[in-house]
């Protein structure tokens, strides 16, 4: 299975005014209908509130997904606390209709770079250390963890308005790049839509699955515990 990278340099020109003829018309569509869709920022104020929703949103959105985990309550809190340093509010943005969550983009800066400059690589003064660089300094690329939407037609409305916004959003908080990924290669409803939106593919992540069969006679207790779901008459692991 094949799964698509985009990215888009923000000072780029030619990227960029692709990118904002996209915006202006999408915004002229956007003020000239009646707007039953609102965007908003994560209230980092209520985050034990706020994760529930992305947690059954997130499920809903890539149940039907190739390869898709849920993920429970817990596993989103425990994953919003430890980010909770370096989420930027108006980089993790819910849509709703009637105030009920229709989409969700998750994106936060990438924190590759102060990784790399790391000096207390020892338990906790490791995380004390990240969370202070993450602090005093700021990357020049935000990377899109999660852009999904709940609905098939929502997908051609939500999904681009959300886009919008983080754009804009990311340019006026002065980061340079954003790297978006991963997007299925059958995902053709957001792979036009990134396209759209001034993104180019430029990078292709592949995997692979292999089933595993026990020579005969022979016992094999990891083709029976399978982490990939397993199609007739083969395991995966």
């Amino acid at each position: 299975k094949d799964m698509v990278s985009v990215s888009l340099d923000i000072e780029d020109p030619l990227a960029w005014a692709a990118t904002k003829r996209w915006i202006d018309r999408l915004e002229a569509v956007y003020q000239s209908k009646d707007r039953q869709i609102t965007v908003r920022s994560i209230d980092m104020r209520r985050l034990g509130d706020e994760v529930a929703a992305p947690v059954r949103l997130f499920n809903q959105v890539l149940s039907r997904h190739w390869g898709h985990v849920p993920l429970s309550s817990g596993e989103m809190a425990d994953l919003a606390q430890g980010l909770r340093h370096v989420i930027v509010p108006d980089l993790l943005l819910f849509a709703e209709r009637q105030g009920e969550p229709v989409g969700l983009l998750v994106a936060i800066p990438d924190m590759n770079a102060a990784i790399g400059r790391l000096k207390l690589r020892v338990g906790v003064l490791e995380l004390v250390e990240l969370a202070l660089r993450a602090r005093l300094t700021r990357p020049d690329t935000v990377r899109v963890l999660l852009c999904g939407v709940v609905g098939g037609r929502a997908k051609w409305t939500v999904a681009p308005l959300l886009l919008t916004r983080f754009t804009v959003s990311t340019a006026r908080l002065g980061f340079r790049y954003i790297d978006g990924g991963w997007i299925l290669e059958d995902n053709h409803s957001m792979l036009s839509t990134v396209r759209h939106a001034g993104f180019r593919p430029d990078r292709v992540y592949r995997l692979y699955r292999r089933g595993l069969a026990a020579a005969p006679g022979a016992s094999c207790p990891h083709a029976e515990v399978g982490l990939v779901s397993a199609g007739s008459g083969e395991s995966a692991g």
